[in-house]
Order: C-alpha cells, then structure tokens, then sequence
C-alpha cells in the first residue's frame, strides 16, 4: 500500500482501480466528511470563544432597568462638599447622600442677622405716654357739632 499524503486522500489518488462512477462517489464522500469536519470545527471554536470570552459581557438591544428609584431634591442649595454613596448603592432613609457647603448658608445667615438688627435699632420701641411720665389730656366736652 503507498503512502498518500492529507491531498492524495482528498483527490482520491487511493481510488484509481474504481470505476469512473463509483470513484466519484466516493470523492463526494470524502469531501462532504471535510467540509462537515471543518463546520464542526469552526462551530466549537466559536461556541468556545463565546463561552470563555462574549459570555462574560452584558448587550442589549432594549435597555430599559426595571429597579425602585426616587427622585431626591434638596431643600437648600449650595456647593456639594461631599457625595458619601457611589452609583447603583442601597441606601435608606436617614442615609447622609451629600454633604452641602455651610458657608453659603453661614453668610445669609449673619446678612439675616445684620438687617434684623438694624431694623430693631431704627425702630426703637416708641413708648407711649403713660409710661413716660406725662399727663393724658382728654378730649374738650365741648365739641358742638354742626348740626
């Protein structure tokens, strides 16, 4: 028996003494076990890329999250000196979510206490006159009225 290499096996170098048709079957044989063989082949080594490599990545078409949210709006304004939870955190309620710079609110506080203070220093209590010491004079009992 001669040696055929991968190539004499594929072109049927081993199939001379058959007749011409039975000779053509068999190539078509041979050739449909390769070209399965290489589908096979290239279907594992796909479905093993997938596994060890795609499969470890999310994707969506339709990116719709279906979780509990709340809007938080704060009561004040202010620079955020701080944001002590990070993206997708539980948290409940009490949970400090920012931290506001209190020195905005420190500088309307002292301007609130400035104008209250000079409001209260123009606007000295006016006592009345009892209280001061001079006498209350009445209304003269003769008003005649025009009529």
């Amino acid at each position: 028996m001669a040696a055929y290499g991968p190539l004499g096996w594929l072109k049927g170098e081993d199939l001379q003494y058959l007749p011409e048709d039975d000779r053509k079957k068999q190539l078509r044989q041979r050739l449909f076990v390769v070209l399965f063989s290489v589908i096979v082949v290239v279907a594992v080594v796909a479905g093993a890329w997938w596994f060890f490599v795609s499969s470890n990545y999310a994707s969506t078409d339709n990116a719709y999250v279906n979780v509990s949210s709340a809007e938080v709006t704060p009561l004040t304004s202010g620079a955020a000196l701080s944001v002590p939870v990070h993206d997708t955190q539980m948290v409940k309620r009490g949970d400090v979510l920012l931290v506001i710079d209190p020195q905005d609110a420190k500088l309307l506080l002292a301007q609130a206490d400035a104008a209250y203070g000079l409001t209260c220093a123009r606007w000295k209590p006016i006592s009345p006159p009892w209280k001061r010491g001079g006498p209350i004079t009445t209304a003269p009992s003769s008003i005649t009225t025009g009529a």
